[in-house]
């Protein structure tokens, strides 16, 4: 008996780090899709924004909400139309 509950336990940890590096594969991909987001948004997205602002005078953007977001590895927004 101990032999075959010895077995089921290992079979159940492989399965457990089939599943955690399913999970670390995801988060990478979330990151780096996060990351090309904050990218896009800062270089190309605000840039038109401000001279579209710039050209008729309205207020383009009043407020981005900032995303909660853990510091490690995930780019931060320094816009000043994201941070104020």
């Amino acid at each position: 008996q101990l032999f075959d509950l010895s077995r089921e336990l290992y079979s159940r940890f492989v399965t457990l780090g089939d599943h955690a590096n399913k999970l670390g594969t995801a988060i990478t991909r979330t990151v780096g899709a996060y990351n090309q987001f904050a990218s896009s948004l800062e270089s190309r997205v605000l840039v038109t924004a401000r001279k579209l602002q710039a050209v008729d005078g309205s207020k383009i953007i009043a407020q981005v909400g900032m995303l909660d977001a853990e510091k490690t590895n995930i780019r931060e927004l320094t816009a000043p139309e994201v941070t104020q």
